[in-house]
Protein backbone atom coordinates (compact mmCIF):
# COMPACT_ATOMS: atom_id res chain seq x y z
CA UNK A 1 0.00 0.00 0.00
CA UNK A 2 1.40 3.41 -0.91
CA UNK A 3 2.06 5.71 2.03
CA UNK A 4 -0.28 8.67 2.06
CA UNK A 5 0.71 12.06 3.40
CA UNK A 6 -1.21 13.79 6.16
CA UNK A 7 -3.77 16.03 4.44
CA UNK A 8 -3.24 19.77 4.82
CA UNK A 9 -6.18 21.95 5.72
CA UNK A 10 -9.80 20.90 5.73
CA UNK A 11 -11.54 18.97 2.98
CA UNK A 12 -13.68 21.16 0.71
CA UNK A 13 -17.27 21.67 1.77
CA UNK A 14 -19.68 19.46 -0.10
CA UNK A 15 -16.87 17.10 -1.18
CA UNK A 16 -18.29 13.89 0.27
CA UNK A 17 -21.99 13.23 -0.02
CA UNK A 18 -22.07 10.98 3.05
CA UNK A 19 -20.38 10.85 6.43
CA UNK A 20 -18.73 7.74 7.79
CA UNK A 21 -18.19 7.42 11.53
CA UNK A 22 -16.10 4.98 13.53
CA UNK A 23 -16.69 4.88 17.28
CA UNK A 24 -13.43 4.45 19.20
CA UNK A 25 -14.79 5.19 22.67
CA UNK A 26 -13.60 7.74 25.20
CA UNK A 27 -10.32 5.91 25.93
CA UNK A 28 -9.54 5.45 22.23
CA UNK A 29 -10.25 9.10 21.54
CA UNK A 30 -8.05 10.15 24.46
CA UNK A 31 -5.17 8.07 23.05
CA UNK A 32 -5.62 9.63 19.62
CA UNK A 33 -5.85 13.10 21.17
CA UNK A 34 -2.68 12.74 23.24
CA UNK A 35 -0.72 11.36 20.29
CA UNK A 36 -2.06 14.10 18.00
CA UNK A 37 -0.96 16.75 20.52
CA UNK A 38 2.49 15.17 20.74
CA UNK A 39 2.85 14.94 16.95
CA UNK A 40 1.59 18.51 16.52
CA UNK A 41 4.25 19.72 18.92
CA UNK A 42 7.02 17.75 17.23
CA UNK A 43 6.03 18.71 13.68
CA UNK A 44 4.88 22.30 14.38
CA UNK A 45 1.74 21.38 12.40
CA UNK A 46 -1.79 21.02 13.74
CA UNK A 47 -2.68 17.34 13.64
CA UNK A 48 -6.13 16.50 14.94
CA UNK A 49 -7.26 13.11 16.26
CA UNK A 50 -9.32 12.69 13.04
CA UNK A 51 -6.32 13.42 10.81
CA UNK A 52 -4.21 10.96 12.82
CA UNK A 53 -6.88 8.24 12.61
CA UNK A 54 -7.21 8.70 8.84
CA UNK A 55 -3.44 8.59 8.38
CA UNK A 56 -3.17 5.42 10.48
CA UNK A 57 -6.00 3.75 8.55
CA UNK A 58 -4.41 4.54 5.20
CA UNK A 59 -0.88 3.63 6.23
CA UNK A 60 -1.25 0.40 8.18
CA UNK A 61 1.93 -1.59 7.65
CA UNK A 62 2.08 -5.18 6.51
CA UNK A 63 3.70 -6.10 9.84
CA UNK A 64 0.84 -4.47 11.77
CA UNK A 65 -1.72 -6.19 9.57
CA UNK A 66 -0.07 -9.59 10.19
CA UNK A 67 0.11 -8.94 13.95
CA UNK A 68 -3.62 -8.14 14.01
CA UNK A 69 -4.46 -11.29 12.04
CA UNK A 70 -2.35 -13.39 14.41
CA UNK A 71 -4.01 -11.86 17.49
CA UNK A 72 -7.49 -12.56 16.14
CA UNK A 73 -6.78 -16.08 14.88
CA UNK A 74 -4.62 -17.49 17.68
CA UNK A 75 -6.64 -19.17 20.45
CA UNK A 76 -6.09 -17.71 23.91
CA UNK A 77 -3.66 -19.76 25.96
CA UNK A 78 -5.43 -20.49 29.24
Amino acid sequence: MDEQKIPRGRPPLGGNKSTRVVYVGADGYEQLLQEAISLSSRTKTQITPAILARWLAHNISDASREKLIKEFTTPNAE
